[in-house]
């Protein structure tokens, strides 16, 4: 683990020094992602140390804020292997087709919309399925869906509770899944998980890549 990922996490960083992101640089060609950060520490308000650190995401699929010099309350670093925003690229994708329309289309999303905010912390969002969500229903004959793993047996739960008939397809897996094949991403996220558990969706800071490289450069 990296220092800097330990000391953001210790409560001496957080009520004695100032982290600020710096600059951020990304290389769409090299999907190459650098955020550099400063670090000031003070002691009584007197400043007694300046750093500075460089972040280097190495195959980097996306990336979320870092457009605001001040981090605070999201200063605390963690690496997580397994989270909502990690499953369309980790996991396997089932060709689902709805076939027809619930006869409650608000009270259907807004279920949907309750049960990924409670098991997946909002992190996977009502649009993230449906798109046009007004007119997807009555444009098509039949509403086609990839859906990953873990949210195959609630989409399939949801259309069974509103009358809704369905069926699967292909089950797509490796070089199948294109882009979106990368059982190696990782998630650095930049939180604070006591102003919000990281599996929940508030806001934070994120980077989502293969590799990280953490270097102090002053």
């Amino acid at each position: 683990m990296s220092e800097l990922i330990e000391r953001s996490n210790s409560i001496k960083f957080y009520h004695d020094c100032d982290f600020n992101l710096e600059s951020t640089y990304f290389d769409a060609k090299k999907k190459l992602f650098e955020l550099t950060f400063s670090i000031n520490q003070a002691s009584y308000d007197v400043p007694i140390e300046h750093e500075e650190w460089k972040i280097k995401c190495e195959e980097t699929i996306d990336f979320r804020g870092f457009n605001n010099k001040i981090l605070l309350p999201y200063i605390k670093i963690e690496i997580i292997e397994k989270h909502p925003l990690l499953l369309e690229y980790q996991e396997g994708k089932t060709d689902f087709f709805i076939k027809d329309a619930p006869l409650n289309l608000n009270e259907f999303y807004g279920e949907i919309s309750m049960i990924l905010e409670k098991e997946f912390g909002n992190w996977i969002k009502l649009d993230d399925l449906f798109w046009n969500l007004e007119d997807c229903f009555t444009k098509d004959k039949e509403k086609y869906l990839a859906i990953s793993d873990s949210l195959l047996e609630t989409v399939k739960t949801i259309c069974g509770k509103y009358n809704i008939h369905y069926r699967s397809g292909k089950r797509q897996t490796g070089k199948d899944l294109g882009f979106y094949n990368k059982p190696n991403s990782k998630l650095l996220i930049f939180g604070n998980t006591d102003v919000c558990p990281n599996h929940y969706n508030f806001k934070q800071h994120y980077v989502i890549a293969k590799n990280f490289e953490f270097e102090r450069i002053k």
